[in-house]
């Protein structure tokens, strides 16, 4: 939530699980050697179709997207 919050709920305590659901996809695409443009459209897509918020512009996740690939993720 400190660095992707669409929703804008990181100052809610009730909210810090909002977006747990998503973890399993983003993770299954970081452990696949998923490229910063994927893991993008994957977050866009979240961010679009599963939560309804209006379309971001794609490169503001970049800097997510970079952030998630420098972690170290494995099957």
């Amino acid at each position: 939530m400190q660095d992707w919050d669409p929703i804008g709920l990181s100052d809610v305590p009730e909210a810090q699980g909002e977006y747990d659901a998503h973890v399993g996809g983003v993770y299954r695409l970081l452990a696949s050697g998923a490229s910063e443009d994927q893991i993008i459209e994957h977050l866009h897509k979240i961010e679009s179709d599963t939560i309804g918020m209006p379309a971001a512009d794609r490169e503001c996740l970049r800097g997510v997207a970079r952030k998630l690939r420098g972690l170290n993720v494995s099957l």
